[in-house]
């Protein structure tokens, strides 16, 4: 019973949603240093560390192509976790711009976000209609105050 509950919740609640493009594996992307910090959310063999890693971001327009406005390749381990994850400088975004995040090393990882300030903080929101800011913040589920919540809940501490 206690684990058809945690499903239900981990299912239902749509804590942070990841949308991939088509042909990528989803990008996790949390904000830390009140910068955009990216990582992949699982360990897979096939990125290998002596390969270079291109992290790159464009600007999403309805009627043209996207527009690069950043481009780094780093010689990192893959950021698999929010701990390792590799941030995005905040002053290569405009606020209220829909943006394509990618992180590629053998394997191409994206996401499409928008960013908006509030107090001079960065708070992520979904993209709509594939190119327009919503007004739906993105809410991280990497809170460790929520799942500490929820063991305490169900006393699995």
């Amino acid at each position: 019973m206690l684990k058809k509950i945690l499903l239900f919740l981990f299912v239902n609640l749509n804590i942070l949603k990841v949308y991939a493009l088509p042909g990528t594996f989803p990008l996790s992307i949390i904000v830390k240093n009140n910068n955009l910090c990216v990582f992949v959310s699982k360990k897979d063999n096939n990125l290998s560390i002596n390969s270079l890693l291109r992290l790159q971001s464009f600007e999403v327009y309805p009627n043209k192509n996207g527009v690069l406005n950043y481009t780094s390749m780093q010689k990192e381990k893959t950021p698999i976790n929010q701990e390792s994850c590799i941030e995005f400088p905040q002053n290569k975004f405009k606020e209220n711009q829909a943006y394509d995040l990618f992180l590629e090393r053998g394997v191409v990882y994206s996401t499409r976000v928008c960013l908006r300030r509030n107090h001079n903080l960065i708070v992520l929101y979904n993209v709509e209609k594939g190119f327009t800011c919503s007004n739906n913040e993105i809410k991280s589920n990497f809170d460790q105050g929520f799942w500490i919540k929820i063991k305490s809940i169900f006393r699995l501490n």
